[in-house]
């Protein structure tokens, strides 16, 4: 029962090393409390993410990102909006998505992503909106995203790149066990072991 129990406790830290330390992430604006609303401190966002999901609360809400974990080369971005459950007849959300390879130089900076404005009304709050950003060879991995919510209702969104797998096709990575704790695992084998044994020398004959 001793080796058993060291045994078991043994694999617990075996399986608590080995666990997917690097897997792939979402970052929700919801952790941070808000993303950046400034041009010249956005929110950056680190490798380790593979997708961004956020909302636009109502009118004038701006959220400002700065990606680094982007790889290099040809690449599609896409953001796609969904209406919040719960609209009305007068549901009214949407705005404008920017982008820019290179810092933003001003509020409302950039390029408009492919398809231009966001606009959900009723008629069509039921179906997602796509705006795309397509990123060509000579990307060097570092992008500026300016999210403005112009309209008065709110929506959510999230961001992914054509680039990074999907966090469901992420293998979890395994992490080395040190030669050192391997020792101390064998040892610790080998104390309940010799602990189960003299248990057994040990007992009356029945």
């Amino acid at each position: 029962m001793i080796m058993l129990k060291t045994l078991s406790a043994s694999f617990a830290v075996v399986l608590s090393l080995t666990a997917g330390a690097a897997q792939a992430t979402t970052m929700l604006e919801s952790d941070l409390g808000e993303f950046s609303k400034n041009w010249k401190k956005p929110t950056v966002i680190d490798a380790g993410v593979t997708a961004v999901s956020g909302t636009w609360s109502g009118s004038n809400d701006r959220d400002i990102l700065s990606f680094g974990f982007l790889p290099a080369g040809k690449q599609t971005l896409t953001v796609m909006f969904e209406a919040i459950p719960g609209f009305g007849y007068s549901y009214s959300a949407g705005g404008t998505v920017l982008f820019s390879t290179s810092a933003f130089r001003w509020n409302w900076d950039g390029t408009s992503a492919a398809g231009g404005g966001v606009n959900f009304g009723h008629y069509n709050a039921g179906t997602p909106i796509l705006r795309t950003i397509e990123l060509g060879d000579d990307f060097a991995g570092q992008l500026w995203l300016g999210l403005y919510g112009t309209h008065s209702k709110p929506l959510r969104y999230n961001i992914s790149s054509s680039a990074l797998p999907a966090a469901a096709d992420m293998a979890p990575a395994v992490v080395p066990v040190p030669a050192g704790l391997v020792m101390m695992l064998t040892a610790l084998g080998g104390l309940g072991a010799l602990a189960l044994r003299r248990r057994r020398i040990t007992a009356p004959a029945s």
